[in-house]
């Protein structure tokens, strides 16, 4: 896993710079064409064709999506054209995922099973299920801190969730909740259109809420079966992709460490991955690391290298490794290695 810093309107944003199955932009392509927009005017300058959307099982650069994304916002002078493509996709419009999620029991077991392989079909977005006594509570994010491309990341979803109601009588859509965290304005009618249901915006995030008696309902297409055959294949695809994103460990472990030797910050070292802090910080956090995890197996390994191979002093050591004083160091030390850095170095000389 990597990203790059690349502009986004007027300001620059942390992207996510791995590759996407290209079902996603094949449909907003799609799209764009029935709204009678040329080749040229869609793949100007893009770093896509049609022909290699067309491709089955294709995957494209992230940043591309995202540029598609930003060209079809220009193209039809709507900043909420993902509800159009969400409704466009539809549940059903997303391989495996789709079969398995149609195929569960209740809408929430479809939902725990789309939060569960989602990065698949759209690692830039995540999902989080809660449940109280009266909802099912969808939370939806993405990693993109500016707001309008944010907020059409976000749409996406929230109106492939509105599609899915279809499968219940009108009365009952009508009691979905949705949540945005962004204004509406100017596309509130936009909105009110693809989403059915309750809307308010402006909240404190972004979720779809579902009436329990509506979500625990048993669905039309149950079948656990196909559930274990959409798992296992999506298993094989999850385990590949995670096996790619422990990389990012990886890069922040070799870049904690700096030209002179000394353990660089988290804000350096997300700097040289063109990400911010907080960017970093929740992807590590994703793998089930963290960005301190990864700098004291560095301080330790650094520490051990220092007393065992230079002639640096305990005091030069706890600089270089980021301590404010010697003292600091040397409880670190001690609970790494049992002992103190001049007994370790005494017990450790070449």
């Amino acid at each position: 896993m990597s990203f790059d810093k690349r502009e986004t309107g007027d300001e620059c944003s942390a992207q996510y710079s791995g590759s996407l199955l290209s079902s996603h932009p094949g449909a907003l392509v799609d799209l764009l064409t029935e709204k009678g927009f040329s080749d040229n005017e869609i793949f100007n300058n893009l770093g896509v064709d049609r022909e290699s959307l067309d491709a089955p099982g294709h995957k494209i650069p992230y940043v591309e999506y995202v540029k598609l994304r930003q060209r079809a916002t220009e193209l039809t002078k709507n900043p909420a054209i993902g509800l159009e493509l969400g409704w466009r996709l539809n549940l059903a419009g997303n391989g495996f995922l789709s079969i398995g999620a149609l195929a569960c029991e209740n809408m929430i077991e479809a939902m725990r099973f789309i939060t569960r392989f989602s990065p698949i079909i759209n690692p830039a977005v995540t999902f989080e299920v809660k449940i109280d006594n009266d909802f099912l509570h969808v939370f939806i994010d993405s990693i993109y801190s500016e707001d309008r491309l944010n907020a059409c990341l976000i749409d996406t979803p929230m109106a492939i969730f509105s599609s899915a109601l279809q499968l219940y009588p009108a009365d009952e859509a009508q009691r979905v909740i949705y949540h945005m965290k962004y204004d509406a304005l100017p596309c509130e009618a936009y909105y009110c259109q693809w989403l059915k249901g309750q809307l308010f915006f402006n909240m404190p995030r972004n979720r779809v809420s579902f009436p329990m008696d509506m979500a625990s309902k048993t669905m039309p297409f149950s079948n656990p079966r196909v559930v274990r055959q959409s798992e296992a294949d999506l298993e094989v695809q999850l385990a590949a992709q995670c096996e790619s994103h422990h990389s990012l460990i990886e890069d922040v472990r070799q870049l904690a460490v700096g030209e002179s030797g000394c353990v660089l910050t988290l804000e350096e070292v997300a700097a040289k991955l063109h990400m911010s802090s907080r960017t970093l910080i929740r992807r590590l956090n994703a793998l089930g690391s963290s960005f301190s995890d990864i700098t004291n197996e560095v301080r330790e390994s650094l520490s051990k290298g220092y007393l065992e191979n230079s002639r640096l002093s305990i005091e030069e050591i706890s600089f270089l490794l980021g301590y404010k004083n010697s003292s600091n160091f040397s409880k670190a030390f001690r609970r790494w290695v049992g002992c103190s850095p001049s007994v370790y170095r005494l017990n450790h000389k070449s």
